[in-house]
């Protein structure tokens, strides 16, 4: 999407988040990197992407999707720090309303998902018995 059809839909109401700059992983440390390294570079992945959508847009970027749907406990750590509301998984599940809002669980939807399938998807509550 170009950023004038990112205008659009915000203006429209619908708010931006990111997914990092450059959408690599951020949970994986390279080999050879220090620890420090690897802690700034998570940190300058998110904070640069974060403030872009919020210069761009004048609005601001409160979602995180991670980058490839992973995560740690580092890389949440530093999406709160940073300031994100909440942040999303890549992994089907239920998000209750007491869930951790730094693991929401999100599905990606594609050509590959018809309208049955994609009903099943949202389907996430179960008929449980609490007798």
């Amino acid at each position: 999407m170009t950023w004038d059809q990112l205008r659009q839909l915000r203006e429209a109401g619908f708010t931006i988040g990111c997914r990092g700059r450059s959408g690599r992983s951020l949970t994986r440390q390279k080999n050879g990197q220090a620890f420090e390294a690897y802690f700034k570079s998570i940190e300058s992945e998110l904070r640069l992407a974060k403030k872009e959508i919020e210069t761009r847009l004048g609005a601001p970027c409160p979602f995180l999707a991670y980058p490839r749907g992973s995560t740690s406990g580092l890389v949440a750590a530093m999406a709160a720090k940073l300031g994100f509301s909440a942040a999303f998984i890549r992994s089907p599940g239920d998000n209750p309303f007491f869930g951790d809002r730094f693991g929401i669980h999100r599905i990606a939807i594609d050509g590959r998902i018809n309208p049955e399938k994609f009903g099943k998807m949202l389907t996430t509550l179960i008929t449980a018995d609490l007798n």
